[in-house]
């Protein structure tokens, strides 16, 4: 029993690490979520040599700190929502399946965005592999969330000098009117998911796609 409430401790704490991830690039208002790190290493410590209750009170524990943070994740969810449906408007078509369109071709290009994918693609691909996607709208939607909460990642830190150091781009808006827009990391990370979505599809031929 003691083996096994181990077991249930190190998964909880596997899925929090991987939530955390996300909160963290999206508010400032939810940054002390990284004390919940320094709580779940208390827990281990505490319960290396404890016994099932202790192990019982624990997890008890867990759950009411997930409890908690309940409307952070929701703002997680609302926040992809958002930065989805606004840079799909900008960079991309639907085109069965959706597809970047001009502008979202030349920012993939000038941020050399197919070096990116190629060198990273492991890393990427092991991230998408975790929400075991059934569908290619599946693998679209965590290749976007997986850009989104990997942006802390030091893989990402090249993309983040290039949207500092990038100009406005011109773009049309749907009323055909141009305009200047300053490029920010979610962009980025949309813009990288449709390539990367396609990858992935590409080396599994068995996910549903029609």
């Amino acid at each position: 029993m003691q083996n096994w409430n181990w077991e249930l401790i190190s998964a909880v704490v596997a899925i929090i690490a991987t939530i955390i991830g996300g909160i963290w690039f999206i508010s400032r208002k939810i940054y002390h979520l990284g004390r919940i790190f320094q709580r779940f290493e208390d827990v281990d410590t505490r319960t290396r040599n404890a016994n099932c209750d202790s192990h019982s009170k624990d997890i008890k524990e867990i759950k009411n700190l997930i409890s908690s943070h309940d409307n952070d994740i929701k703002t997680i969810k609302e926040f992809l929502l958002i930065t989805n449906k606004k840079a799909s408007v900008l960079f991309s078509v639907k085109n069965s399946p959706r597809q970047l369109n001009e502008i979202g071709n030349k920012v993939f290009a000038d941020m050399k965005g197919e070096d990116f994918l190629n060198q990273n693609k492991e890393y990427l691909f092991a991230q998408i592999d975790g929400y075991n996607p059934k569908t290619a709208l599946d693998v679209e939607n965590a290749a976007h969330a997986v850009c989104i909460t990997s942006v802390d990642n030091e893989i990402f830190n090249g993309l983040k000098n290039f949207v500092y150091n990038s100009s406005s781009y011109k773009i049309t808006d749907r009323e055909g009117n141009e305009r200047l827009y300053d490029l920010a990391m979610s962009d980025i990370c949309f813009i990288l998911s449709l390539p990367l979505r396609d990858m992935y599809l590409e080396i599994h031929p068995e996910i549903v796609s029609k």
